[in-house]
């Protein structure tokens, strides 16, 4: 049985086979998160990007 976790995954465009940490980037003040989230703890807006955050857990 293969142990799968939802925070890992391939992000399109980011190296390629390197599983990495989800994580959400906004595009009007820059603030990154871990995980993906609805809007931005920092400046409340929406405009989110999906990131990978590294590939070191």
């Amino acid at each position: 049985m293969q142990k799968t976790n939802p925070t890992l995954f391939f992000v399109e465009g980011e190296a390629e086979g390197a599983p990495g940490l989800k994580g959400s980037r906004c595009t009007v003040c820059g603030q990154t998160v871990l995980l993906k989230i609805a809007a931005c703890p920092k400046c409340g807006s929406r405009a989110l990007d999906t990131v990978c955050i590294g590939q070191r857990a």
